[in-house]
């Protein structure tokens, strides 16, 4: 039986890695006997229109990109779906990287061609009384100062963005006061904090192992609220975080639930999805269980990745 692929490639990921990988993926995918059709895109908005225009026959998608590639083809897709592979082309890469996708292409044919894929949940957000749509996301939402640096790079940005970039952003907004916030995780009593993270993976940032229990294929996003909001406080929950330790303070909670919803408690607090500035509180987030099919990177996913 023929195996076909399809590969949606973003040009602009990783300062132009996307176009390059391209040789490489095919020539991987020629060498286990598949079969492949390119979609080229112009810009991350055309992926979506990309994937929708693919004809049938298909037997898995190939993601050439970062988080923002893979974001932008999770918006389609569907549990009955094209199971997803990724070629990790970004910055950050944490959906690939938590799935076990590597850049080797004899590895990634390998894994196609056994088709052997898995479900995985994805998280949902949507903003009450505002027009903009409800979006998914496979990694993380937050709301407060993480969301703030995420702004700030977005603002200065010129083109490819570089690890460097977050920096002067991280100790910037470390130094200015933020607003707080209040997260209700289920049908249970409000927690107020400085900023929250809400993930569907292990790690947050490429680095921070921010959610140390978190499975994407268990049916619950996890919640990591950080209560305190003076610099050093800042300072300490990122070493915390790095080393995965910030479970252990008494002003860290971590819980996992269904359904979460941010408010503000004072101030404007902004909100950013899958490392993108997108809108502010309050968001309502809620997971979907087996959103999508995402082909096996290795023969068991691993946690501790």
């Amino acid at each position: 039986m023929s195996c076909r692929i399809l590969i949606v490639a973003n040009p602009a990921s990783g300062r132009g890695r996307a176009r390059a990988a391209l040789w490489e993926i095919t020539r991987g995918l020629a060498r286990a006997g598949l079969s492949w059709e390119v979609v080229v895109s112009r810009s991350r908005e055309d992926l979506r229109p990309a994937c929708r225009s693919a004809g049938p026959g298909y037997n898995a998608l190939v993601a050439v990109g970062g988080d923002g590639t893979v974001n932008e083809i999770l918006q389609e897709a569907r549990s009955d779906g094209l199971p997803l592979a990724i070629w990790p082309a970004g910055t950050a890469n944490l959906v690939a990287r938590e799935l076990g996708f590597t850049r080797d292409a004899d590895r990634l044919a390998a894994a196609l061609a056994r088709g052997d894929w898995a479900p995985m949940d994805l998280g949902e957000c949507r903003w009450p009384r505002t027009d903009l749509p409800p979006r998914r996301f496979a990694a993380c939402v937050g709301a407060g100062f993480d969301a703030r640096v995420v702004r700030a790079v977005a603002g200065r940005r010129r083109g490819k963005i570089r690890w460097t970039a977050y920096l002067g952003p991280f100790l910037g907004e470390a130094w200015r006061s933020g607003g707080r916030l209040m997260a209700r995780l289920d049908d249970g009593p409000e927690w107020e904090g400085s900023q929250v993270v809400v993930s569907n993976l292990v790690r947050y940032g490429g680095f921070f192992r921010i959610a140390p229990e978190a499975r994407f294929d268990d049916g619950r996003l996890d919640l990591c609220l950080f209560e305190g909001d003076r610099p050093i406080d800042i300072l300490r929950y990122a070493w915390g975080a790095l080393r995965a330790r910030h479970a252990l303070w008494p002003d860290v909670r971590l819980a996992a639930g269904r359904r979460i919803a941010l408010r503000t408690a004072s101030g404007e607090i902004p909100v950013q999805l899958d490392g993108e500035p997108l809108g502010v509180l309050p968001v309502e987030i809620d997971v979907v269980p087996a959103a999508v099919r995402v082909v096996r990177g290795r023969t068991e996913f691993s946690r501790e990745s």
